[in-house]
């Protein structure tokens, strides 16, 4: 007898070789298909925390430079109104989730956002009522709070600006 070499694969291995990789597959790309929504989902996070941190850094950088105790036209919890000392007339204004600088959108998404004003005290005392133009205003300094909402998510914060030119 002669003994004949064997060459390639029977149909039943090939079955089963199929089988396993296919299982293989199955549980590898489950893991690669979670990193990806999470990374999606981290990365939204990230840029609009990012943009949000931008705009709130240009809002503080502008109350800071208010121009004098008559610059303040209009100041409550959803709007502030003020003249920099370049100048330039700002107005901040909240309403419906978005929060417009001169008329623009500037942010959006927004759950809440309100202003707070406080005096010269030590501590500073919330002025419930600021006085405005023609008044001089008896703001010294700003909080600003928020909540930015994305994908269901929300991030709050707050921080204080000081006014450097109204002492």
């Amino acid at each position: 007898m002669i003994n004949a070499r064997r060459k390639g694969f029977t149909l039943i291995e090939l079955v089963i070789t199929m089988i396993v990789l296919v299982i293989i597959a199955t549980v590898a790309v489950r893991p690669l298909i979670e990193f990806d929504r999470l990374w999606r989902h981290s990365t939204s996070k990230f840029n609009l925390l990012w943009d949000a941190r931008a705009k709130m850094e240009d809002l503080s950088k502008n109350i800071r430079m208010i121009k004098d105790a008559t610059s303040v036209t209009t100041a409550n919890s959803t709007r502030f109104q003020f003249t920099r000392t370049d100048g330039t007339s700002i107005n901040y204004q909240y309403a419906s989730g978005v929060l417009q600088k001169n008329s623009v959108n500037y942010i959006t998404n927004l759950s809440a956002f309100n202003f707070t004003y406080y005096d010269a005290a030590n501590p500073p005392n919330v002025i419930l009522t600021p006085l405005v133009y023609p008044t001089n205003t008896n703001i010294r300094s700003v909080k600003v709070n928020y909540i930015i909402t994305n994908n269901e998510e929300n991030l709050e914060s707050s921080f204080m600006v000081y006014c450097r030119n109204l002492k």
